[in-house]
């Protein structure tokens, strides 16, 4: 695995993601989450929040696995590339679920975003952004 880009630095690729950046967006969402505890069991809030800290939980508990076990196999192997795409998956759905709250104090705007596996391919979908958007 690369040297990750340190914690001042915007996030672009998977490859980069440290185990401090899963930590820290974990942290945060557990935090806004359990904003909601003061609701009745069984309510629809409480519901609510159960279900996204499940998924949350699942989401953290995946992509620190995968990023642990990238350094197992041989880079661009076929299991790297795998598990690397799988770590992609599970960060991206963290950073969807923190959108919300991006107004809050705490929300990482340099770290917590969308993550891509490719250099190449994230530079051709941009350029193709910037494009339909001149036109």
């Amino acid at each position: 695995m690369t040297a990750a880009t340190p914690s001042s630095e915007t996030l672009h690729y998977a490859v980069d993601l440290t185990a401090t950046d899963i930590a820290r967006i974990h942290a945060f969402l557990r935090g806004q989450v359990l904003q909601l505890d003061h609701h009745p069991d069984g309510s629809q809030e409480q519901r609510a929040a159960s279900a996204l800290m499940s998924i949350i939980t699942d989401q953290v508990a995946q992509a620190t696995i995968w990023l642990e076990t990238l350094s197992e196999v041989p880079r661009q192997d076929d299991f790297w590339t795998s598990r690397l795409y799988r770590l992609n998956r599970a960060w991206n759905c963290l950073v969807e679920a923190a959108r919300p709250w991006a107004d809050q104090s705490g929300y990482d705007h340099r770290r917590w975003r969308t993550t891509d596996t490719d250099p190449a391919g994230a530079l051709h979908r941009h350029e193709a952004e910037a494009k339909r958007r001149e036109n």
